[in-house]
């Protein structure tokens, strides 16, 4: 069924459907063998400590290609070239050139060469890559006599990966703070402010290999802290039992290898703003009788519990305090002794409830502050 309404990028126009017509043609593989043969010759004329500081530009960027569309047809070689590319649907042939000139000058650096997906002109679609390239050279230097494959081969072996796992596990540590989101927490139900969008993550390195994955699931999840709000809405329940339905659901799907690293749970008491969801998210998840108390099982190397509040600027609750006062007592008897229990009251000024907070935390050796992770989003 067609729908009207799509989502799309605002960098892509939006006729590129109609503007998107090129189709590689006879013509086009003519120009793609001049520039070819043009350099497979230059590259053959110099020596190989120089092919890194040649000029490709004049050779694959020419101004204009001396070349005629009679020439083209009369030219059997460009006519196989132009079959070989259309039966191995190679894309956008015409860039191999260029992505050939990335990928060489890349390990003639001692580097390996990365694959960038750009488009540069919107009528052509996605540019060549430089593994798209070098798939199609062994066929490329098979009909055309040239050597692109066996002189990139021969300096592709010579190109040493970077001995990362021989560094200090302190300087692994600072890669893995450079590459992962610099969000300090991980959100079981909403974010600490509306205002707050969280950073996009990005774990690919975690595909390296099994020593690389076990060491950033590790630094990953040990220093986030797991955060979830509470609320009141109606009825005569201290908590929205929903709320702790729905963490807990967060929190039983994930594995348990990942679960054991979790130490610090932020609950931030808050007010129904945002809809919380009612219905199950995870129906393989069975319910429990007392979700709150399940989660906080599920999270065996969990130390502290910090106890915060939103930055609201109005109070929707005819009795907020009264509210929070209930909600705030509930956790302060449902939390384990065994984990300690914090607070921020940077956003309730109520001198009542902090005079009845104290009065309850008397027997769990006072009120003990902390920092909650709202300072953080709001920077």
């Amino acid at each position: 069924m067609y729908n009207p309404i799509r989502f799309r990028s605002t960098s892509i126009p939006r006729d590129y459907a109609k503007r998107r017509q090129y189709g590689f043609s006879v013509y086009d593989a003519g120009e793609l063998l001049v520039k070819l043969q043009a350099l497979d010759k230059l590259l053959h004329s110099s020596p190989v400590d120089l092919h890194s500081s040649l000029s490709f530009d004049s050779t694959i960027r020419p101004p204009s290609t001396q070349i005629s569309q009679h020439a083209v047809e009369a030219n059997s070689l460009a006519r196989e070239l132009f079959d070989l590319m259309t039966k191995r649907k190679v894309r956008r042939p015409d860039g191999i050139p260029a992505a050939y000139e990335q990928a060489y000058k890349a390990v003639l650096a001692g580097r390996f060469y990365v694959n960038e997906s750009k488009i540069i002109d919107f009528a052509k679609g996605r540019e060549c890559t430089c593994s798209e390239a070098l798939h199609a050279l062994p066929r490329i230097d098979e009909l055309l006599g040239t050597t692109f494959g066996a002189r990139f081969n021969a300096a592709y072996n010579d190109v040493k990966p970077f001995p990362f796992l021989d560094l200090p596990a302190e300087l692994r540590l600072k890669v893995y703070e450079y590459c992962l989101p610099r969000a300090s927490h991980l959100s079981l139900l909403d974010q600490p402010s509306a205002q707050y969008k969280a950073p996009k993550v990005y774990l690919s390195i975690l595909r390296v290999c099994h020593q690389i994955y076990s060491e950033v699931r590790k630094y990953f999840y040990e220093h986030h802290i797991l955060f979830m709000k509470v609320t009141k809405r109606g009825g005569f329940e201290p908590i929205n039992h929903h709320c702790l339905d729905r963490a807990y659901e967060k929190v039983a799907v994930m594995s348990p290898h990942t679960r054991v690293f979790f130490k610090n749970l932020e609950i931030q008491v808050d007010y129904l703003l945002c809809c919380c969801p009612s219905s199950k998210a995870y129906r393989e998840v069975a319910n429990v009788q007392e979700p709150f108390r399940a989660m906080l099982e599920l999270l065996p190397s969990l130390e502290t519990v910090l106890i915060s509040f939103p930055n609201n600027r109005s109070e929707p609750s005819a009795s907020p305090h009264a509210d929070r006062k209930n909600a705030v007592e509930w956790l302060i008897h449902n939390v384990p002794e065994s984990k300690e229990l914090l607070w921020d009251f940077s956003h309730w000024k109520d001198e009542r409830s902090e005079n009845m907070v104290a009065q309850r935390m008397e027997g769990r050796g006072g009120v003990k502050m902390g920092n909650s992770v709202l300072k953080a989003c709001q920077v």
